[in-house]
């Protein structure tokens, strides 16, 4: 999470970074990183509620969210995201009335599970994420993994050494 904070924060595209969750633990991390807590209610924190949902309810819960344009979330589990893809998502975002932007693995146009860049209305008016008026951002494969299992967060260990030539101490992380 703290890396998704970060490359937000570093974009300069942001005037709020919140995090969304039912856990306190979560939620602290997120304030010592920089970003303002979203108490998540107990309706968008089962497993069956999607990515869309928990956006559009969190963002619509918010004082001032008419004033918004846009909006956009980022994966907690994305630390080889990339700021640059950030922007361009963003570019591409303002260059289309409605709609979203989706980082998509290139060459094989799947959800990268990074970011999703959003007209606010669009989230407003229920447009889906994956409808007509989506646009995939591609994103090369060696910085996406997905991560939602501990065998994930493994290969997103490797990944993120070779990808930033830093050597990773698996020992210590198993800890």
């Amino acid at each position: 999470m703290a890396y998704s904070i970060e490359a937000a924060k570093v974009s300069g595209l942001f005037d709020r970074i919140i995090v969304s969750s039912d856990d306190l633990e979560i939620l602290d991390t997120a304030v010592h990183y920089g970003a303002e807590p979203f108490d998540r209610p107990p309706e968008l924190a089962r497993d069956d509620v999607g990515t869309y949902d928990v956006t559009r309810e969190t963002f619509m819960a918010l004082d001032g969210w008419r004033d918004v344009g846009r909006v956009c979330c980022i994966y907690a589990t994305a630390p080889m995201l990339d700021i640059t893809d950030l922007q361009l998502g963003r570019h591409y975002l303002e260059r289309k009335p409605m709609g979203h932007v989706i980082s998509a693995c290139y060459p094989h146009t799947y959800d990268a599970a990074q970011f999703y860049w959003s007209h606010a209305m669009s989230l407003v008016h229920r447009e889906n994420y994956f409808g007509p008026g989506t646009t995939l951002l591609p994103v090369m494969p060696e910085r996406v993994c997905d991560i939602n299992t501990p065998k994930d967060f493994h290969q997103a260990l490797i990944m993120y050494s070779m990808l930033h030539n830093v050597p990773v101490n698996m020992e210590e992380i198993i800890k």
